[in-house]
C-alpha cells in the first residue's frame, strides 16, 4: 500500500502510531519542504463548554469538576510531531487520529497538533500542522523534491524506506 497525503508536520507519521498496524516501509521520515506549504499551520478553536459538550457526546465522559488546563494531556510520536494519545481530564485516554475525526469531525486537518487553553478567553485553540493522515509519501514534499532536482525513484524510496523501485 502506497499511502499518501497532501502535507506533512514536516516528517511524515509511523503507521503504527495512526492506523496501529506496524508496516515497515510506512515510517517516520523527514519531509522538509512542507513547511513551506500553504495552509502548513492552521488553527481552531472552540470554547470550553462547547468542547465540554462535544467530549461528553464523543466518549461519554464529563470533565465539569476537572482544571479546564488539564483537559488535554498529550503524548507524541518520537519527532513530537504527531499524536499518539490524549488523556481527557484524568477519565479516558484516546488516539491522535480519534480526536482528530471523532471529537473534532475532521476539523482539524492531521493528528498533528497542539492544544492551549487560554483562561481570559475560555477557549481551547488546536494549532494543527500538515494536511491528511501523514503516512506514506506528502504530495507536497514530494513535489518539493523534485524541485531540488530529486529523481521520483529517490523520491518514492525517501517516502517509503525500505522499498525498491522496479
Amino acid at each position: 500500500q502506497t499511502y499518501y497525503y497532501a502535507i506533512s508536520a514536516g516528517y511524515t507519521a509511523n503507521c503504527k502510531d495512526v492506523w496501529v498496524a506496524d508496516i515497515s516501509y510506512l515510517r517516520s521520515v523527514v519531509s522538509e519542504g512542507d513547511k513551506y506549504a500553504s495552509g502548513y499551520k492552521t488553527t481552531v478553536s472552540y470554547s470550553a463548554s462547547k468542547m465540554k459538550s462535544m467530549i461528553k457526546s464523543a466518549y461519554g465522559i464529563d470533565l465539569s469538576n476537572v482544571d479546564k488546563s488539564k483537559w488535554f494531556s498529550i503524548k507524541y510520536d518520537e519527532n513530537g510531531a504527531y499524536v499518539r494519545s490524549v488523556n481527557l481530564g484524568g477519565k479516558k485516554t484516546v488516539s491522535g487520529s480519534s480526536i482528530r475525526e471523532t471529537l473534532c469531525s475532521y476539523a482539524l486537518r492531521s493528528t498533528a497538533f497542539k492544544v492551549n487553553y487560554n483562561k481570559s478567553t475560555d477557549k481551547f485553540t488546536f494549532t494543527v500542522y500538515g494536511y491528511g493522515h501523514g503516512i506514506g509519501m506528502s504530495q507536497v514534499g514530494a513535489d518539493y523534491y523534485a524541485e531540488q532536482g530529486w529523481s521520483y525513484e529517490q523520491i518514492l524510496t525517501h517516502y517509503y524506506p525500505g522499498t525498491t523501485v522496479g
